[in-house]
């Protein structure tokens, strides 16, 4: 039953990728699943937005799995091996997963959920930046690097505002 799932997913997420939600019809997925239209309401009684809704969940679940790191090393020890995955269906799954999510794709469909942008503030870059801070050791690379700017920047601290 999980895999039937799956493979609808799996033709979800090829259609979705391509073309925005409201061009894509069920009679498309279940015919690129290989299977029936009823089995498509079956799994997904919802219809479309159900699907769709679901395809996005996989994608992004995809995507996280893409970039999975052990949180043991600093962030920026991590950072360097943050790469789309080298291996031929990983590679495919992860563009396929990265269009579905593309928010330029998304922003076309008239479907209720629309991915919602979001500025962020100085104030939490610098919490953000803090966090990631504590979290790197002097032999890292941002230990490394800090070192060599210390001297300099210190050096201009008169450019700083006033506290």
């Amino acid at each position: 039953m999980q895999e039937r799932r799956t493979q609808l997913l799996g033709a979800a997420l090829t259609l979705f990728a391509h073309r925005a939600p409201d061009e894509v019809s069920l009679d498309e997925v279940a015919a690129v699943a290989g299977v029936s239209r009823p089995l498509v309401y079956r799994y997904f009684p919802g219809g479309r937005q159900q699907l769709y809704e679901a395809a996005l969940r996989s994608a992004a679940d995809e995507l996280k799995l893409c970039f999975a790191e052990p949180p043991e090393d600093p962030p920026t020890e991590r950072a360097p091996r943050r790469r789309s995955p080298s291996s031929g269906t990983s590679r495919r799954r992860f563009r396929r997963a990265a269009g579905l999510l593309n928010p330029v794709s998304c922003s076309s469909t008239n479907l209720r959920q629309r991915p919602s942008t979001r500025v962020t503030t100085d104030e939490e870059t610098a919490s953000v930046v803090a966090a990631l801070l504590s979290l790197e050791t002097a032999s890292g690379p941002a230990g490394k690097l800090a070192a060599r700017l210390v001297p300099v920047v210190g050096g201009a601290a008169h450019l700083l505002p006033p506290d």
